[in-house]
């Protein structure tokens, strides 16, 4: 019989099921064809098939659900897109946590290369940003995925039809179509994994050892040069706003740089003797790095380089979010904050979809089933053939490790893993959810799901068998759920039972396709092949989109941006500031451009939530003074104040009373005398006493960064006046006057980068009643202007800009002819 067809057409030998050997390497990369173009077409239009109910006219239109998608991301987005209408760039947000840092805050992503587009173009097109377009943002994302996964997966596994797998697995697996959609900022970090991993496959591939030559310096500072695929893909991850999921990105892309700069590293026996003169000898210790398989000089020296291009291409990203984490809420998180993981019996999801609302840890039936066959696989050579490390194997116990390693740590405070990389890994003392863990879970299962179709498609005729076993196991266990299971999950156990009755029939059909190696039925058509690995990623396909394809859609717009009567007499009302007490959604002030005291941002300034604690629940009255809040939401039809209930709505367990105050602090006060705080709980101590005027006396906290000396006791503070002229984001003034000299406290958070300036000229800004600001004046009339300048986005945005000079002079340089010395020539297949 002929042998069975490549996805090239080509026909490739048939392999004994004992062996499988590496494809061989011409030393350069396999150049891409149309069929890859196709591929990576295909992969990058399935997520908008599959969402395409998110683009349709009219009542077919769907919707993602009210929630952070709305409320958090889409409210950054249209705030930002607003400033930029505006000429400015969005650096304060003075709608929600009575004021805070906007750029800062990492989840607001301004500087993330593909919203920013978005932004500048929807503020030249439209002046807002339409939610279609952050819909579209999302699901381009999800395709991202797809592509990128099937690059890397092409080039680490040799095949065609392995990297559909993967890719498939991924970009459409329960994880990345979960929470992480609604998630904007998870979903776009790790969007850029598989290009982090290519790059560091690259950089691997690239640093074989320099030999103690005459020239060896110069070929070790060359091979130091950054790989700019591996510096782009961590500094897009970082710039995308999650660094939790950058982190997770970060240290899996070191480790698989390190396993494959070891996988690559030959023993100083493997190495031929070059003629003619013997070489200077290596030193001792470069011998004995070579002789365990230590990465090369070369290689830490590229990675080194390659991570300094990624942070500062990122620069413009962390460089000031670094501020905002110091004087977060975050950075007093403890234990009990952060451990939060999956429960137990989450892992069962990695068969049954459906356990909760979203399946995270869902690749697929076929996906998981070729996972465990290729492992199985691999176990049955790891012991008699050494398996290259170019070879389709050879990465799966990276992989397998991965899984597992990530399987556990996901679980948090109920596994051990995660108490040992909380105490000493850094970062794991930071975050919280370490669920997220499990976009490791399912990057690496569709790896191994890749490397298993792969070994397949290749001739290994045992991995078929294999894999109607797994099939069978599986349908027995989905058939015992659907007896024992609850009501609400026998309809993914009857799924269950359906895929794995399609897998069984895989190697059969794949015996008549000649794939895997088999003999039995006599040649095949040309067409059989190409056919059965189609109907093999159509089969992933459907499992996952009938799966968890469509999670989170549903009918109803968002309510976040429906009509609200509340809302609608605000806006006519122009309201001051806004107490909200959890009536309206947390970012309706940044949604909707009206000042409020609540907000969506995981990320708030630390003294502001000591000023809530320490004021809101006990003492209102002071803390809506300090607040300048004219208008409260509230289910309370008394608020202990003089107030006017302008609208009442929803039944009494439901009610939503919009108050207005009766008298409320101006924005800005003149206070005649001041005291100094020596601490903050000296602070607190004060502002809750009722015998505190706490408008006419203001505490300062001199914090070493201005003259903490105050105004001379006045002579006349009753004839003293003060108005605010102008105020938009970021900047205010007020005209004062009085006999004596005095202080002005503006009711906007003391935050660095805040410069102060009376009748133009610079002043000292201190912080002032534990969380706001306040500048000294002289008696007489006076202009004081406070203004938000943000030095540290500056500083970031221009590390930013050399460091993208530097990448695309990296990207224009094209190695040599003859230097490169990627391995890894593909297989047709």
């Amino acid at each position: 019989m002929s042998p069975p067809p490549t996805a090239d057409g080509a026909t490739t030998s048939l392999r004994p099921a004992t062996a499988i050997q590496a494809p061989a390497s011409s030393g350069e990369p396999l150049p891409w064809t149309r069929r890859d173009g196709l591929a990576v077409l295909l992969l990058v239009l399935a997520p908008f098939l599959l969402l395409a109910p998110l683009f349709l006219p009219g009542a077919a239109r769907r919707w993602f659900p009210s929630g952070d998608f709305i409320d958090q991301f889409y409210a950054f987005a249209h705030y930002e897109t607003t400033r930029f209408a505006a000429g400015e760039l969005p650096l304060w947000n003075p709608y929600a946590y009575g004021g805070s840092p906007f750029w800062a805050d990492v989840q607001a992503a301004v500087a993330y290369p593909p919203s920013l587009a978005l932004g500048l173009f929807s503020a030249w097109r439209w002046g807002d940003l339409p939610l279609l377009a952050l819909e579209l943002e999302a699901v381009a994302h999800l395709a991202l995925a797809g592509g990128l996964t099937y690059a890397f997966a092409r080039r680490a596994l040799d095949s065609r039809l392995g990297g559909l797998v993967a890719a498939t697995s991924f970009g459409l697996g329960g994880y990345l179509l979960g929470y992480p959609m609604l998630q904007l900022a998870v979903l776009e970090a790790d969007a850029w994994l598989p290009l982090a991993l290519l790059g560091a496959w690259r950089l691997a591939a690239r640093s074989d050892p320099v030999s103690a030559t005459p020239g060896a310096t110069r070929q070790l500072w060359r091979a130091a040069r950054p790989d700019p695929v591996l510096a782009l893909a961590l500094g897009m991850a970082i710039l995308a706003g999650h660094p939790q999921s950058a982190l997770y990105l970060l240290y899996t892309t070191l480790a698989y740089a390190v396993w494959r700069a070891w996988r690559a590293a030959p023993s100083p026996a493997a190495e031929p003797v070059p003629p003619g003169p013997a070489p200077a000898s290596p030193s001792r210790l470069r011998l004995a790095a070579r002789g365990v398989g230590l990465p090369s000089p070369a290689f830490l020296l590229g990675l080194s380089s390659s991570l300094a291009l990624a942070a500062g291409l990122s620069a413009a990203g962390w460089w000031p979010a670094l501020e905002l984490m110091a004087r977060s809420n975050r950075a007093e998180a403890d234990y009990a904050m952060l451990s939060n993981g999956f429960p137990p019996q989450e892992l069962l999801g990695l068969v049954l979809h459906g356990l909760t609302l979203w399946s995270p840890l869902y690749v697929g039936i076929l996906p998981l089933a070729l996972a465990l066959a290729a492992l199985l696989a691999w176990a049955r050579r790891s012991g008699t053939t050494a398996i290259a490390p170019s070879s389709t194997l050879a990465d799966l116990p990276f992989w397998s490790l991965a899984v597992l390693l990530a399987l556990l740590l996901s679980l948090g405070r109920h596994g051990f893993l995660f108490d040992l990389f909380y105490l000493g890994a850094p970062g794991f003392d930071l975050f919280r959810g370490q669920e997220r863990a499990a976009l490791l879970v399912a990057f690496g299962l569709a790896m191994m799901a890749g490397a298993g179709a792969s070994i397949w498609w290749r001739g290994d005729r045992a991995l078929g068998r294999d894999l109607a076993r797994t099939a069978a196991a599986l349908s027995l266990a989905g058939a015992f759920l659907a007896l024992v299971a609850q009501p609400g999950l026998r309809p993914s156990a009857l799924h269950l039972i359906l895929v794995c009755g399609g897998v069984a029939l895989l190697p059969l059909s794949a015996a008549y396709a000649g794939v895997g190696g088999s003999t039995r039925l006599g040649p095949p058509p040309r067409w059989a092949a190409p056919l059965w690995a189609g109907l093999l990623v159509l089969l992933i396909a459907l499992d996952l989109g009938f799966a968890v394809g469509r999670v989170n859609l549903v009918a109803e717009p968002p309510a976040e941006l429906g009509p609200s009567p509340q809302l609608a007499l605000l806006a006519q009302d122009l309201p001051q500031r806004v107490d909200n007490e959890d009536r309206l959604p947390p970012n309706f002030g940044l949604l909707h451009a009206i000042e409020a005291t609540s907000g969506a941002s995981p990320l708030r300034l630390r003294r502001f939530d000591a000023l809530r604690q320490a004021l809101q629940a006990d003492h209102p009255v002071r803390w809506r003074d300090l607040l300048a809040v004219s208008h409260v939401l509230s289910w309370r039809a008394d608020l202990g104040v003089e107030s006017q209930v302008l609208m009442a709505t929803g039944p009494e367990d439901q009610a939503m009373r919009l108050h207005q105050l009766a008298w409320s602090s101006p924005f800005a006060w003149r206070a005649a005398r001041a005291e100094q705080a020596p601490d903050d709980a000296w602070a607190v101590a004060r502002l809750r006493d009722d015998d505190f005027a706490a408008l006419s006396t203001v505490i300062l906290h001199p914090d070493g960064s201005a003259d903490p000396r105050t105004p001379d006791d006045p002579i006349d503070a009753s004839a003293s006046s003060l108005s605010v002229r102008a105020r938009r984001p970021g900047y205010a003034r007020a005209i004062t006057a009085g006999a004596s000299p005095a202080w002005v406290v503006f009711s906007e958070l003391d935050y660095p980068g805040w410069r102060g300036f009376v009748d133009g000229r610079p002043a000292p800004v201190l912080r002032a009643d534990l969380a706001l600001m306040a500048l000294a004046v002289p008696a007489g009339e006076h202009v004081v202007e406070i203004r938000f300048t943000a030095p540290r986005v500056w500083q970031g945005l221009a590390a930013s800009l050399l460091s993208a000079l530097l990448l695309a002079t990296l990207l224009a340089r094209r190695p040599k002819s003859g230097t490169s010395n990627e391995a890894g020539a593909s297989d047709p297949a």
